[in-house]
């Protein structure tokens, strides 16, 4: 149940994050909601850095009895929230550097402040303590920045409620950790572990991530800041989409890390899942087809090719399920790495090809790089069933 409730809790940052981007699409003036936009463009970029593979690898390593669990977890959320901080920086310089034209620094910083406090609460940390309780905190919390935002959208806004969300948040710490402490100080030795643990699935995760969150940069580089825009929003709604599936697919996962679940009715969720994802995907299309976007603001409709973003989303879900099914319960890293380079690879040639030909379109973009590391995986673990069988 504690898993269960630890992914609703993810979930409702989540959705409120979606709701607040959805939110100002509708309220900020054009010049705004580009600067806003923007920002959330380089945070994606920065949070694929810092998150690094670490909701991968983390439930199973905090799962162990032979480490003090505790500051390992405080190792994983630093080693996140260092990454985040530096690579916002970074980023923030090159896109202002080569872009026609520059983020706005306050908005870039209202958006980080808002979303910090988010990264000290994952998912495999508060699986271990949250109760119904804490859900109901969480929740009204998040609807109460979400109002608030209603009625003041500003970027000083975005600042406020960050800062009231910050201190909740560290309250909140304290108060998972009221019977057992399952997150404390890191110290050198469980900082050394965590990078240890890490380095499965960091390089590639990263690499492939890291490349997927690229694109707002790179289209803003080479095509402007308007268009960029415009790929975020077709990004969000293939995210909204993806989170849809994330609260069962995250808590099959940790319920197969913490317990035990036979393989019949583990197949029977893996197929039952894969058939509500073609479902969903076939009612997105239609109800894109009949207009219905008109109800999440104009702003979308405006998105050229958001269809394509919707397969997209259909394949990076079909991915989620086998990962998080077939993949990694089994420890089977390596595919997961080799999915990813060429992943990487595929992003990097789509990126020149989309520089030098204006007639390639973001959404084709991700796309493309949707299918293909879902087909590697699925013949990678084609091949080892038939070795299995042999």
């Amino acid at each position: 149940m504690k898993s269960m409730y630890a992914v609703v809790g993810q979930m409702l940052i989540s959705a409120s994050n979606y709701a607040i981007f959805m939110l100002l699409a509708r309220l900020l003036s054009v010049s705004d909601f580009i600067a806003f936009s923007t920002a959330v463009g380089l945070n994606m970029l920065a949070y694929a850095i810092a998150e690094g593979g670490v909701s991968y690898v983390a439930p199973q390593e905090l799962a162990r009895d032979n480490v003090d669990t505790s500051a390992l977890a405080g190792a994983f959320v630093s080693i996140v929230v260092t990454l985040y901080v530096i690579t916002m920086i970074v980023g923030f310089f090159i896109w202002n550097s080569f872009s026609k034209d520059g983020l706005n620094g306050f908005w870039v910083l209202a958006y980080a402040i808002y979303f910090i406090p988010g990264l000290l609460l994952p998912v495999w940390i508060t699986c271990w303590s949250i109760n119904l309780f804490g859900i109901i905190t969480l929740a009204v919390l998040r609807l109460g920045m979400v109002v608030t935002l209603y009625f003041y959208p500003y970027a000083n806004t975005l600042i406020g409620t960050g800062f009231v969300f910050l201190v909740f948040t560290i309250v909140f710490i304290m108060w998972l950790n009221r019977y057992t402490i399952i997150i404390s100080w890191a110290t050198k030795s469980t900082l050394r572990m965590a990078f240890s643990y890490l380095q499965k699935v960091f390089l590639a995760k990263t690499l492939s991530y890291a490349a997927y969150a690229l694109a707002p940069l790179i289209i803003g580089v080479v095509h402007g800041n308007v268009l960029a825009s415009n790929y975020v929003i077709g990004e969000r709604m293939k995210s909204l989409y993806t989170t849809v599936f994330q609260p069962v697919t995250q808590t099959l996962y940790l319920w197969q890390v913490q317990s035990t679940i036979s393989k019949l009715y583990k197949r029977i969720l893996f197929f039952g899942l894969n058939i509500i994802n073609i479902i969903v995907c076939v009612s997105l299309l239609v109800a894109i087809d009949m207009g219905f976007l008109k109800l999440l603001g104009e702003r979308f409709v405006e998105v050229e090719n958001i269809d394509v973003y919707a397969l997209a989303a259909f394949f990076s879900v079909a991915t989620s399920l086998l990962l998080y099914f077939q993949v990694f319960p089994l420890g089977k890293y390596k595919y997961f790495r080799r999915a990813t380079i060429i992943q990487m690879l595929t992003f990097i040639v789509l990126y020149i090809a989309f520089a030098v030909y204006p007639w390639i379109l973001p959404a084709y973009v991700l796309f493309i790089a949707e299918v293909v590391i879902f087909i590697v995986i699925c013949i990678d673990l084609t091949i080892d069933y038939k070795k299995s069988i042999v």
